[in-house]
Order: structure tokens, then C-alpha cells, then sequence
């Protein structure tokens, strides 16, 4: 297999590894190398069969990765890719992922040092989703999908190889999160009553997108006893509006996930995508009475220049959002009234999204 090198343009140097595959993911492991489940080795043939994929330079560095700063390669993605269990087809999706994932907005480094939870949600949409076979229905953001966990699996172990955010070390998080392992699913296009999430972002709908939000697993939101859209929405805004997010310490831009009969119920009663993120933006509010004087304090962070002091008055609502266009909106999931909310960093991180090809249809990356 290949280990990390630090020389600039050149390729790692191949290092021994035991042939057991559950003792090298252990190996890996003692090495900060590895997530600490079994990997694939990384070896020369399949790393080849990785980069076939696309007709990047395996010494094209996307960006640096904290807190280590490693260099990301292209070649080292690929690495990662396979250690993870990816299918080459999968391995344009994870460069564009990568290449929002570095962009100084989205802010890896604060995300990857923070005592925070957070991990980073890969949100595929368009045609290349049902081709990679990502699922985006029942149990989405569970086990059972390949192209699922090991996408988002990927994701991960090249923070930590490349990254070097390994637990207690460059990784700061104190609990940690389920979701530091893998978490990717797609969207359910045909679930969605108001059209499919990239396309509100700017995208043609045959355009294949990747979106990663630095966020916390997905807090479930049940609620079986509405059937109108705006008994559905209060639910889901009392859900958001609770006081330990990030999003109401510093508010940011949360990701609202409805499950399709929700949607279908919130959509029957003439919501649109705009009318739901005004309705959270109004609703999804925490009381500043109910909270302790020193998170008050700690408040007047969030507010604009001159409006300070309002952090100091104890008669109004935090809201959760700064502006109802900060909600993102997204439909996944099958049956069941279910859905859930993923709590961001707050503002410190900014979405991105990311085409894996051209919105004339011709491939950015080869696709397999």
C-alpha cells in the first residue's frame, strides 16, 4: 500500500502492510491511519483502477486539508476511495465532493478541530445519483447501500490520513458522532413536490451535483397527528428551535430533510419552498428567558454591529436562522411521517455545491 509522503510531486512510497485485512485496518489504525474498521488495501493495481476514472493528474493538488495541512492529491483520494470500499465509478462524485469540501468557506479546518460534533454530510443529486445506485428512500441515512457508506466513508478517512483529524489529537470534537464514519445519501428527486434540491441552487436538473454541509447526524422529527402542512411545520419549527444547536448559538444555514409525506402534506396545503423557510425563519425561535444569562452574553456574538444589546433582553425569541433563504431544503427518505433537521456549525461553515457534470450534459470527469 501507499503511505503519505512529503515530497511535493511525487508519488507516496509503498510501505509493507499485513495481509489480513482486519489486522491491517487495526494496524492502520495504531498508525492514526484508519477509521478502525477492516479497509481494502490500497495496492498499485487497484489505486490504478481508481484513477482510470477520471483523467485528472494523480499529482493535482485539490487544496490542504487541516489540521495537518496535508496536501490532497488527486492520487491520494483514490487511495482513500479504495481503503473505503468505493467502486471507481464512484470516484468522480468523491473529487467533487472534495472540491467544495476545500473551499475556504466551507472551513474544514475550524471543522475538523472543533470540540463540535460535526461531521460532513455528501448530498448527491441528479441522474449520476441512480446511476451510482445511491439510495435516497427508506433508511437513506442507514445501513444496507454501498455506494452510500463507502462514499461517505471515504470522505472521512482522508481527513484522517490526509488530514490528520484523528480523535483527541487533530480532532477536537468531544463526543464525536455516528455520522464521523459515513454519511452520504441522495436526494428523492421524485419525492420532491417543489423539484429537486440543485436545481433551487442554480443547476439544470440533468445536471449531477454534490453538496456537503458540515453538520450532525439527523435528529428525527416524528409527527403522525397533522394533516395540514402548517400543523406539520410547527412541529418540525418547535423541533429546530431547541436552545444547545450550533445554529441558535450562531445561527448558519441548518438542513431541513422531509420525509415525502410530509412534503406531500406540507405542499397539498400551498407551501413552496419559499413560504417553508419564512414559516421556520418565524417559528423556529428558542425564548431568551429560558436561557441562562451567560449564553445571553455569549449571543451578542451573532448580532449585527449596533445591535448588541439585544442580546441582554430577555422578552424576545432567538431564531434559529438569520434569514429564511440560510434553510436548506431537502426530501429523502420512503414512508413514514418522519423527518428530521441536520444542526450545521452554525456560521462558521457555508455549504457547497459542486457539478460532477457540465449542465450541457458532457462529463467533467470520466464516469465509468
Amino acid at each position: 500500500m501507499t503511505e503519505p509522503s512529503k515530497a511535493r510531486g511525487r508519488l507516496p512510497d509503498l510501505i509493507e502492510v499485513p495481509a489480513d485485512i482486519a489486522t491491517l485496518g487495526r494496524e492502520l489504525a495504531r498508525r492514526q491511519m484508519g477509521d478502525g474498521l477492516p479497509v481494502v488495501p490500497p495496492t498499485e493495481e487497484r489505486v490504478a483502477a481508481m484513477l482510470a476514472a477520471t483523467d485528472r493528474d494523480p499529482l493535482e493538488v485539490l487544496g490542504i486539508i487541516p489540521p495537518r495541512r496535508g496536501e490532497l492529491t488527486v492520487h491520494a483520494i483514490a487511495v482513500n476511495a479504495v481503503m473505503a470500499g468505493c467502486e471507481p465509478r464512484l470516484f468522480p462524485i468523491l473529487i467533487a465532493a472534495f472540491e467544495g469540501i476545500v473551499d475556504p468557506a466551507f472551513n474544514i479546518a475550524s471543522v475538523n478541530s472543533t470540540t463540535h460534533s460535526c461531521g460532513v454530510f455528501v448530498l448527491v443529486n441528479g441522474p449520476l445519483a441512480e446511476q451510482a445506485e445511491i439510495a435516497s428512500g427508506t433508511g437513506c441515512f442507514g445501513p444496507g447501500f454501498p455506494s452510500n457508506a463507502t462514499l461517505g466513508r471515504a470522505v472521512r478517512l482522508v481527513q484522517l490520513t490526509v488530514g490528520g483529524a484523528w480523535p483527541g489529537a487533530g480532532d477536537r470534537a468531544t463526543q464525536g458522532s455516528p455520522a464521523k464514519f459515513s454519511f452520504c445519501a441522495a436526494e428523492n428527486e421524485r419525492a420532491n413536490p417543489w423539484g429537486p434540491y440543485h436545481v433551487g441552487r442554480g443547476f439544470d436538473a440533468s445536471t449531477s451535483t454534490v453538496t456537503v454541509f458540515a453538520c450532525e447526524g439527523p435528529h428525527n422529527i416524528q409527527e403522525h397527528g397533522s394533516n395540514t402542512g402548517e400543523g406539520v411545520l410547527r412541529t418540525i419549527a418547535g423541533s429546530m428551535g431547541e436552545a444547545g444547536s450550533n445554529n441558535l448559538f450562531r445561527g448558519g444555514e441548518p438542513v431541513l430533510v422531509l420525509g415525502p409525506e410530509h412534503a406531500v402534506t406540507i405542499a397539498a396545503d400551498g407551501y413552496d419552498r419559499g413560504a417553508i423557510q419564512r414559516f421556520i425563519f418565524e417559528h423556529a425561535r428558542y425564548p431568551s428567558r429560558l436561557l441562562d444569562p451567560w449564553f445571553r452574553g455569549d449571543y451578542r456574538f451573532r448580532l449585527p454591529a449596533g445591535r448588541e444589546a439585544e442580546a441582554d433582553r430577555m422578552d424576545l425569541d432567538y431564531p434559529v436562522i438569520d434569514r429564511p433563504e440560510d434553510l436548506h431544503i431537502v426530501v429523502a427518505g420512503g414512508p413514514g411521517k418522519h423527518s428530521a433537521w441536520l444542526s450545521t456549525f452554525g456560521n462558521q461553515t457555508i455549504p457547497q455545491t459542486r457539478a460532477i457534470a457540465r449542465a450541457d450534459g458532457s462529463p467533467l470527469y470520466r464516469l465509468g
